[in-house]
C-alpha cells in the first residue's frame, strides 16, 4: 500500500459513513412523517375562541356517543368542553374504543398529569391527543 493510499482510504470510508448516516436520517424522517399518524388530521381547526373547559361540561358524555375525531373536533369548535375525572369509566367509552395505541397513550399521558392537584383528562388533551401528530 502506498502513502497516497494511507490518506484515500480513510477519506473513502468517511464519506461512506456520512452517506449511510444521511439515507438513514432521510428514511427515519419519512417513517415519522408517514409513518403511524393519528387519525383526525383531516378536520378543519379553529384556532380562536377557546377559554376555559368549565363553561359547559359535555366531554363526559359526548365521548361514550361520538368517536375521538369526532369529539376532538367538537373540542375545537367550542361544542364540548370539560373534563374526564374516571379512567375506568372512560376506557369503555367510543372515544377510547376508536382511538388508535399512540392516542390511548397520549390520552393516558395527559390523564396522570395533575390538573389541579386531581388526575383529569381536559377536553384540550383530548383534541391534542386525537389530531396532534408530533
Amino acid at each position: 500500500m502506498n502513502p497516497d493510499d494511507q490518506v484515500v482510504l480513510p477519506l473513502y470510508i468517511a464519506a461512506g459513513l456520512i452517506a449511510i448516516l444521511t439515507i438513514y436520517m432521510v428514511i427515519m424522517g419519512i417513517q415519522e412523517t408517514f409513518g403511524e399518524e393519528r387519525e383526525c388530521g383531516d378536520i378543519k381547526w379553529q384556532s380562536e375562541g377557546h377559554d376555559d373547559n368549565k363553561a359547559k361540561d359535555k366531554l363526559e358524555s359526548d365521548s361514550y356517543k361520538k368517536d375521538i375525531c369526532q369529539v376532538s373536533k367538537d373540542v375545537d369548535h367550542m361544542k364540548t368542553k370539560g373534563e374526564i375525572d374516571d379512567w375506568t369509566q372512560f376506557k369503555r367509552s367510543q372515544v377510547f374504543a376508536t382511538a388508535t395505541q399512540e392516542q390511548r397513550d397520549c390520552l393516558k399521558e395527559y390523564f396522570d398529569s395533575p390538573d389541579d392537584g386531581e388526575k383529569a383528562l381536559q377536553a384540550y388533551e383530548l383534541s391534542y391527543c386525537g389530531y396532534d401528530d408530533d
